[in-house]
């Protein structure tokens, strides 16, 4: 988990270095919007729309193992419960 830390710190590092680098205005047109700003901003806010969706997808994700584990464990139990009934008959024949 550290190197995760360290790799993501470096990452955002660069991405700040080269973003500084980089402040001359550019402008943006998305659909029918339009305005002016800094190339930094644009590539912060790039990265930053990429973290979110990521983090989005990763919820999600684990929702779903989440839910899934439930549901198993919930299997689990119910297989157990008959297999110790089964297992009391067979004693007791």
């Amino acid at each position: 988990m550290l190197f995760y830390l360290i790799l993501a710190l470096l990452f955002a590092s660069l991405i700040a270095i080269f973003s500084l680098q980089n402040y001359k205005p550019v402008e943006v047109r998305f659909l029918s919007w339009e305005f002016t700003t800094s190339l930094a901003a644009v590539i912060l806010g790039a990265v930053g729309l990429g973290v979110i969706f990521t983090v989005v997808v990763s919820l999600v994700e684990r929702v779903r193992s989440g839910l899934k584990i439930r549901r198993y464990k919930g299997e689990i139990e119910e297989l157990e419960k008959k297999l110790s009934s089964r297992e009391e008959k067979v004693t007791q024949d």
